[in-house]
């Protein structure tokens, strides 16, 4: 049961990924897409991820990090997972910030690594 609980999970942080892509491509041919997006994007960036709040969002990150640490003890697919969720948060944080779904893309990132820290504590096999 905890295995098709994980696979679903799994399941849904790439269906939302999947649409921040197709929304990345439609809102270079439909203008209300790209006005919406835009729209959100400032919203966001100037409420959500201000330089106030974003400290908060880091320690939030570090908490999860240390977590995963501490529950995985030594299984190398559940860190390769979490820290590649990790180094693409970090690297859209710095480097994608032309993209109109930015604010929302670092949404969903930060999503997947809340997602990522219930699956290794509630629905990764113990070991006995």
């Amino acid at each position: 049961m905890t295995k098709k609980i994980s696979i679903a999970l799994i399941g849904i942080e790439l269906l939302m990924l999947l649409a921040l892509v197709v929304l990345e491509y439609f809102s270079s041919y439909r203008a209300g897409i790209m006005h919406h997006l835009y729209y959100k994007k400032r919203y966001y960036l100037t409420s959500l991820y201000q330089q106030g709040w974003l400290s908060s969002h880091l320690l939030a990150i570090l908490a999860f990090t240390l977590v995963v640490t501490l529950c995985t003890h030594g299984r190398r697919l559940e860190l390769l997972r979490y820290g590649t969720v990790l180094l693409l948060l970090l690297f859209s944080y710095f480097l994608m910030r032309e993209l109109n779904v930015y604010a929302h893309l670092l949404m969903v990132l930060e999503g997947c690594l809340l997602l990522e820290t219930l699956r290794v504590l509630f629905f990764l096999p113990r070991e006995k």
